[in-house]
C-alpha cells in the first residue's frame, strides 16, 4: 500500500511541475530572459562588459543565467 501511495504522490508532483513550467512560459520574466539571451553581443558589448578574467567569468555566468531562464 505504501508503494502505491508514493507513486501517486510522485505523479502528482510531476503534474504540478509540468503545469508550473507551462505557466512560466507566459510570464514577463521568461520574455525578459529571452530578450537578453537572443542578443548576446548586445548584452556583452553594450550593457554588461567587465574587464579581465573575473569579469569575463561574471559576464558568462550572468548571460548563462538569462539563457537558463528562457528554458
Amino acid at each position: 500500500a505504501d508503494a502505491n501511495w508514493a507513486s501517486r504522490e510522485w505523479a502528482r508532483l510531476a503534474g504540478v511541475l509540468v503545469i508550473a513550467a507551462g505557466l512560466y512560459q507566459l510570464t514577463p520574466l521568461k520574455y525578459a530572459c529571452l530578450r537578453h539571451c537572443r542578443s548576446p553581443l548586445d548584452f556583452v558589448m553594450l550593457t554588461q562588459w567587465r574587464e579581465g578574467r573575473t569579469g569575463a567569468l561574471a559576464m558568462g555566468l550572468r548571460h548563462g543565467a538569462y539563457c537558463q531562464g528562457c528554458c
